[in-house]
């Protein structure tokens, strides 16, 4: 395999990332003072309910919860979910390797992207999913395989995550997802999916927002 080294990962000629299979950030223990009701609340979420469908017998299709049929094709939830993601420009869900590995170095996530204390998204989307499943996707994986860490700072609550697909015969992890998020706004996502907004509530709040 025919690699460069690009900011402590490396790109190969295909445009993919790798980085070490193993790394101490995640491999260490998650302190006991995170293990509150919220952080088995999220795991128990995003690990079962949330997944796209076919990595859980305990999916939820949003329209079960009273979204419409087309939620993924309107900008309504996207942007709900990612609001404070897109107004500081941290977020990016992109189809091309070449693009994702310039998402990692815009939000400064190609380097030790878990001491950063700042919410940050960079995807490679899934190219059979939309962009809001192609996340949950990447942070299902996160929490299954282990790849996330937990981090208080300034009394806030930060979950460092990544996946990727391991290469065994090159010893290497094929990086695809990054992202550093809240606890707080994982539970605001869910208290979102649970509590469908309906075209009639935006039309409200865009009257309101125009008066101001």
């Amino acid at each position: 395999m025919n690699t460069s080294t690009y900011n402590n990962i490396r790109i190969s000629e295909n445009d993919n990332v790798y980085i070490k299979i193993k790394s101490g950030w995640f491999q260490k223990p998650i302190s006991e003072e995170f293990k509150t009701e919220k952080y088995y609340i999220i795991l128990n979420y995003f690990l079962l309910e949330a997944a796209p469908e076919g990595l859980s017998y305990k999916y939820k299709e949003l329209k079960e919860k009273g979204w419409p049929n087309d939620v993924f094709r309107s900008s309504i939830l996207f942007n709900h979910m990612f609001s404070n993601f897109l107004y500081k420009k941290s977020i990016f869900i992109v189809e091309k390797r070449d693009d994702f590995k310039q998402s990692l170095n815009k939000i400064n996530f190609d380097k030790s992207f878990h001491n950063i204390r700042e919410e940050g998204i960079a995807v490679q989307k899934k190219s059979n999913m939309n962009r809001i499943n192609s996340v949950l996707y990447h942070i299902r994986n996160s929490f299954a395989h282990g790849r996330f860490q937990i981090y208080n700072f300034n009394n806030e609550i930060f979950y460092c995550l990544e996946s990727g697909i391991i290469k065994k015969k090159a010893n290497v992890f094929c990086l695809k997802s990054r992202m550093i998020i809240k606890e707080k706004t994982f539970l605001s996502w869910i208290e979102l999916f649970n509590n469908p907004i309906k075209d009639d509530d935006e039309k409200v709040k865009k009257r309101k927002h125009k008066k101001k």
